[in-house]
C-alpha cells in the first residue's frame, strides 16, 4: 500500500504582476483547492442565494425601526458598499491567487499572525452562526406548513437537519449550481406572492388585518416617514439588519477559487446587485406600507391557500441556500480532520463528507435552537462578524495589498473608505453591545424552551 502524502495549507503566493493569475493558478500544486470551474453567471446566482433570503425576511424588522425614508436611503446606499467590497476583493484575490478562504486573503495583506488567528475567529464563527440560522429558518418554514401539528420547535430543528443532509452531499460551490437556480426562483415567488397578497388587501384597515389569524406574533402598525422616537438600539439594530442583508462577501474568496476566470468576478454584480436593491425595496416598502412587521411570508393569513405555497417556496429555497455556507463549513472542517480525502469522490472522501456534513447539520441544530430571536440572530451576525469582516477589514486588505504593489488610491476613494470604516466600527462596538445584552436575556428565557 502506498503511504499517503501528508497534506499542508501552503502560504499565499503575491503576484506582483497581476497578468501572472493564469500562469499561477495553472501551476498551483495545492491539493486542497477545489476544481475551478464556476461561471460569473454562476458566481451571481450564489450571491443572490446566499443573502437575499434571509435578508428580505429580517427587512421589515430594520423598515419598522427607522422609517420608511431613512429606510429605502439605506437600501440604496448599502448595495453600492457590497459592489465596492465584492470588487476590492477581487483586486486582492489578482494579486494573491492563493487565497481561497478569507483568513488567507487576511494572512497575505496584512502578514501578521495575530491578526489572523483574530480573523479566523470571527470567519470560522460567522459561518457557523449563519448556517444556524438557515437551519432555524427551515424549521419555520416546517412549522408554518405542518400548522396544526402542535411540536416543539426543536423538534421541528431536528427534522431540517434530516432534510438537509441529502442535499448537503454537493462537494463544492459549483456543484449546486442548479439548486442554487431553484434557489433564487423559489425565494423570488416568495416575494411575488406576499407582495401581490399584501397589494391586494391594502385598502383594508389595520383592525381588519389584526382579526386574522397568522402564523407569527406580529403587531400591525401604522407606516411613518420617519420615526421621531427611535432609540440607539433601535439604530444599531437596523443598521446590522441592513449590512446583513447584503455583505456576502466573507465568502467571496471561495467564489472567486472556483471560477475559471477570477477576473470576471465583477461581472457576478451584473445580475446580483439589481436583483437584490429591486427584491429589497419591492418586499420591504410594501411590508411596511402594509404596517406588518413580521417576516414577509408570514404577512398572509394562515387560512389563504397562498400561505401554504409561500412557506413550501420558502422551505425550497432555504434548503438551497443553506448548500452555500454549509458547503464551506463542511469543507473547513473536512480539510481539518481528513485532508488526504477533501477532493476525493471515492467511496472514503464520500463516507468522510456524509461524516462531516452531518456534524455541521447537527452543530447548525444547535445553534437555532441556542437562540431562537431570528431577528437578535441576525443582529449578531451582522454586529459580531459582519461589521469586521464585511466592512471594516476589506477595504485595509485593499490598501495594504496596494501599498505592497505600490499602487495609488485616490482621495475620493479613501473617503469612502473612511464612510465605510466609520459604519463598520459603529456597527461593531455599538451594535454588538446592544446584540450581547439582548442575547443574555434571551438565553436566559426561550433558549431550547419548547
Amino acid at each position: 500500500m502506498l503511504e499517503q502524502e501528508k497534506v499542508k495549507e501552503e502560504d499565499p503566493v503575491f503576484l506582483e504582476d497581476p497578468s501572472e493569475l493564469k500562469e499561477s493558478f495553472d501551476s498551483s500544486s495545492s491539493s486542497l483547492a477545489p476544481e475551478r470551474k464556476a461561471s460569473w453567471q454562476t458566481i451571481g446566482l450564489l450571491i443572490i442565494g446566499d443573502v437575499v433570503g434571509t435578508g428580505i425576511l429580517a427587512l421589515g424588522n430594520a423598515y419598522r425601526l427607522l422609517g420608511l425614508i431613512p429606510s429605502i436611503i439605506l437600501t440604496l446606499f448599502f448595495c453600492p458598499v457590497n459592489v465596492y467590497c465584492g470588487v476590492l476583493m477581487q483586486e486582492i484575490f489578482i494579486y494573491a491567487p492563493d487565497s481561497r478562504s478569507y483568513p488567507m486573503m487576511a494572512k497575505n495583506a496584512f502578514g501578521s499572525k495575530i491578526v489572523t488567528i483574530i480573523v479566523k475567529i470571527l470567519y470560522y464563527s460567522a459561518i457557523v452562526f449563519i448556517c444556524g440560522q438557515y437551519t432555524q429558518v427551515i424549521a419555520s418554514a416546517l412549522q408554518g406548513l405542518l400548522i396544526n401539528v402542535h411540536i416543539c420547535f426543536w423538534a421541528f430543528v431536528l427534522t431540517s437537519v434530516v432534510l438537509l443532509i441529502p442535499l448537503a452531499q454537493v462537494r463544492t460551490l459549483n456543484d449546486s449550481k442548479e439548486l442554487q437556480l431553484v434557489n433564487t426562483v423559489s425565494i423570488t415567488l416568495v416575494v411575488v406572492i406576499s407582495v401581490c397578497y399584501m397589494w391586494a388587501h391594502m385598502d383594508t384597515t389595520i383592525e381588519e388585518r389584526q382579526n386574522k389569524t397568522y402564523a407569527e406574533d406580529a403587531d400591525f402598525q401604522e407606516p411613518v416617514m420617519f420615526r421621531n422616537d427611535a432609540t440607539f438600539a433601535d439604530v444599531a439594530s437596523a443598521l446590522g439588519t441592513l449590512t446583513f442583508a447584503y455583505t456576502g462577501n466573507i465568502i467571496y474568496p471561495e467564489m472567486l477559487a472556483e471560477m475559471k476566470d477570477p477576473k470576471d468576478f465583477h461581472k457576478a454584480f451584473y445580475i446580483a446587485a439589481p436583483y437584490q436593491v429591486i427584491a429589497y425595496l419591492t418586499a420591504a416598502t410594501t411590508q411596511y406600507m402594509y404596517g406588518w412587521s413580521g417576516k414577509i411570508n408570514t404577512a398572509i393569513p394562515i387560512v389563504n391557500p397562498l400561505y401554504g405555497a409561500a412557506m413550501f417556496l420558502l422551505l425550497a429555497h432555504v434548503l438551497c441556500a443553506y448548500l452555500i455556507k454549509g458547503t464551506i463549513l463542511a469543507r473547513i472542517v473536512h480539510e481539518s480532520i481528513f485532508p488526504t480525502t477533501v477532493n476525493d469522490r471515492g467511496c472514503k472522501g464520500t463516507t468522510h463528507w456524509l461524516g462531516v456534513t452531518i456534524m455541521v447539520a447537527l452543530f447548525s441544530a444547535f445553534i437555532s435552537i441556542s437562540i431562537p430571536d431570528f431577528n437578535l440572530l441576525v443582529d449578531m451576525i451582522a454586529d459580531i462578524q459582519f461589521a469586521p469582516l464585511g466592512i471594516i477589514l476589506p477595504p485595509l486588505m485593499l490598501l495594504c495589498v496596494r501599498h505592497a504593489a505600490e499602487r495609488e488610491t485616490s482621495a475620493l476613494e479613501y473617503a469612502w473608505i473612511a464612510t465605510i470604516e466609520v459604519i463598520g466600527v459603529f456597527l461593531l462596538f455599538g451594535g454588538t453591545s446592544v446584540s450581547i445584552m439582548q442575547a443574555i436575556s434571551d438565553l436566559q428565557g426561550t433558549a431550547f424552551s419548547c
